[in-house]
């Protein structure tokens, strides 16, 4: 995968894992904060873009 694909793949899975994730607590009623948001999507972004070029570098060897 390239580069640009990785970052593609991971801000889209991060934004509807981020709505999933907190739709279910405002759902459920119980207050959401803006900075518990933000910070639940880059770390998932940056974690899981991690987790797939580290996963694209074992196919290609």
């Amino acid at each position: 995968m390239d580069y640009l694909q990785i970052l593609k793949k991971s801000i889209g899975t991060g934004i509807f894992c981020t709505v999933i994730y907190h739709g279910t607590f405002l759902v459920m009623g119980r207050p959401v904060a803006v900075r518990s948001v933000i910070v639940f999507l880059v770390v998932f972004i940056l974690l899981y873009s991690l987790w797939l070029f580290l996963a694209s570098m074992g196919r290609r060897k």
